[in-house]
């Protein structure tokens, strides 16, 4: 099933299992939205949320009365918008407003009266970040679920985050702490051991919560970036010690510009377009003069911005600019098959920074002079992916232009 479908599925409020079924269900084509909850209701049981009479309502308003007896026609399904904005609006919402801000910072007892999980949580916290959903509307689907699952889901059956944490501000185990410890706010509420241990997506790699606490400062950094003790510079040392780069190649980390990097993303794809970035580039560095590395930053005054750059010099396509173009570039862009190279890495990193950042290309290709070319593969301004020239001449770089 297309990646656009699945998409546009997830405005259905489908859960992650839901859209993994479906990518598996060739014969998905042939039924109406109707037939595809019906049997998802069947297979999964009362434990999934299917679509309630408010999301029916709004999926009918935005689409049409007769949304839910339509055929799913992927030509007819509207595409999804690059709008890293609504996402890092959405994100920074949980420190910066004013009420969404007390699901992850102390309650402030001075000013408040103490605690009250249904006074306070439900019915004044839950409708602002209702709100704010709607306002960033655009923030990407799978981020909104993650933050959703954080705030308001009851029962989370994949987990959210990197480590798929299955508790949140909804789980019945803080709703009965908080019944039983009224006017006190949850951060001390003991975790279950089954819900205390969890291991991160892909590996092996372990974090043990005590706390409630734990699991709102973890969420934390799933989401946001802090200045504070050069936090960034040294997550990307972590990073490049996992990725073993220091054993192929030479690593040089512009410090002065990584360390005081502040900025809200979903930590756990910003990784993840990282990780695919880096695997190519770790083949090329055994080639005995294309062994350095270099990662740096800059702010560019008057663009509320920051430009993270990673440059492999002396590393060169070895295709040229008309092929990267035609089966790489505009395959992925226009979301089209290739017969030609996939450009298998290429189209992770553009499918995890897709509503997060823009991400930019730029290598001298073969073919002399004038073949420079910065690829824009996301561009949230233009509002489309483009191609223009460029000086860089060092070997490749990519630069993800990260808004705050």
């Amino acid at each position: 099933m297309s990646t656009r479908k699945v998409k546009f599925l997830t405005d259905l409020k489908l859960s992650i299992e839901q859209l993994k079924f479906l990518e598996k269900d060739n014969n998905s084509t042939n039924r109406t939205f109707k037939d595809v909850v019906n049997r998802f209701n069947k297979l999964a049981g009362d434990e999934l949320e299917i679509v309630n009479k408010s999301v029916e309502k709004s999926m009918k308003e935005k689409y049409g009365e007769d949304i839910f007896s339509k055929k799913l026609n992927p030509k007819a399904l509207p595409e999804k918008i690059h709008n890293p904005l609504d996402t890092i609006r959405l994100l920074s919402a949980f420190s910066n407003d004013d009420i969404l801000r007390f699901t992850t910072h102390p309650w402030d007892y001075s000013s408040r009266h103490g605690f009250d999980y249904d006074k306070d949580f439900k019915k004044w916290i839950i409708p602002r970040f209702q709100e704010l959903k709607k306002i960033h509307e655009n923030a990407h689907d799978l981020t909104r679920i993650m933050v959703s699952q954080f705030i308001q889901t009851q029962n989370i059956n994949s987990g959210w985050g990197r480590y798929n944490v299955t508790i949140g501000w909804s789980s019945s185990e803080i709703t009965e702490w908080c019944k039983e410890n009224p006017n006190k706010y949850p951060s001390q509420a003991l975790l279950p051991k089954e819900k205390s241990l969890f291991t991160i997506y892909g590996g092996d790699e372990q974090k043990q919560f005590n706390y409630f606490e734990d699991i709102i400062k973890h969420f934390k950094k799933e989401i946001e970036f802090k200045a504070e003790n050069a936090y960034f510079l040294s997550w990307l040392r972590t990073k490049i010690r996992l990725w073993q780069l220091k054993k192929e190649g030479n690593v040089i980390l512009d410090k002065e510009s990584l360390k005081q990097l502040n900025f809200f993303i979903d930590v756990g794809r910003f990784s993840s377009a990282l990780d695919n970035i880096i695997d190519p580039i770790k083949e090329r560095l055994k080639e005995p003069t294309k062994k350095e590395v270099r990662f740096s930053a800059k702010e560019v005054e008057g663009e509320n911005c920051i430009y993270f750059q990673i440059t492999h010099v002396n590393s060169y396509p070895e295709i040229s600019e008309r092929t990267f173009k035609k089966t790489i570039f505009t395959p992925i862009t226009s979301n089209i098959k290739s017969s030609g190279a996939k450009g298998g890495n290429f189209k992770t990193v553009y499918t995890n920074l897709f509503g997060q950042c823009d991400w930019i290309f730029e290598a001298k290709f073969k073919g002399g002079e004038g073949n420079i070319k910065a690829f824009h593969f996301l561009d949230a301004q233009k509002g489309e992916a483009n191609i223009q020239n460029s000086d860089f001449e060092e070997g490749t770089r990519h630069t993800l232009k990260l808004y705050i």
